[in-house]
């Protein structure tokens, strides 16, 4: 009876490694199947989504009214200087009183510059955190419309390293190899981000 009880015990334990063995392999079979890849240009889109092709142009027109601003100071710094040396007296009040306005002009213009690149440059930075957080946000929803398991993003860029450091960056960096054209999603995540963008307006 001992016997007969071992024995289907042993059958028992035989049959539940068994079935585990084959649940195993079943998953693993399907894995491949069911793991769906798709890669996005994140380059590309923050380059030319709407957003950005927008906010480009706004940066373009404060750059020129930065750079108008820094020209009217320097004509009339020159003016100073010009009027300084040519017109008035050294050591005259008239003297003492543009050459104080010449210093205040200069450190003007220095302040200027340099306040407005500092803001132009935090602006942009915070403007960018912004514009990819939504290229995540509408990645994720492509992603899961075209119910991919996993999005690489791809570097199609046409850079040309001309150092070793440049070249081994770009190796290390690199994510996707190859990829077929079907997996690509950057169209889909440019015309979410311009829907975004759109509705933002």
């Amino acid at each position: 009876m001992n016997k007969f009880i071992s024995f289907l015990t042993c059958m028992v334990v035989a049959l539940i490694f068994a079935l585990g063995y084959q649940s195993i392999v079943a998953q693993d079979s399907m894995t491949p199947a069911t793991v769906k890849i798709g890669v996005v240009d994140v380059a590309k889109v923050l380059r030319d989504c709407r957003a950005s092709v927008e906010n480009d142009k706004v940066i373009k027109e404060k750059s020129q009214e930065i750079r108008a601003k820094l020209e009217t100071l320097k004509s009339e710094i020159e003016a100073l200087q010009q009027e300084i040396q040519m017109g008035l007296k050294p050591g005259s009040e008239e003297h003492k009183k543009s050459m104080q306005e010449w210093f205040n002009k200069q450190a003007l213009q220095e302040a200027y510059e340099k306040g407005q690149l500092e803001l132009l440059s935090s602006e942009r930075q915070a403007w960018i955190e912004e514009l990819y957080q939504t290229l995540i946000d509408q990645t994720a929803t492509v992603a899961r419309q075209q119910q991919l398991t996993l999005v690489l993003d791809k570097d199609s860029s046409d850079f040309k390293p001309t150092k070793m450091s440049e070249l081994f960056d770009m190796i290390r960096t690199r994510k996707v190899i190859y990829n077929k054209a079907s997996i690509d999603i950057t169209g889909l995540v440019i015309e979410k981000m311009d829907q975004v963008f759109e509705n933002s307006k």
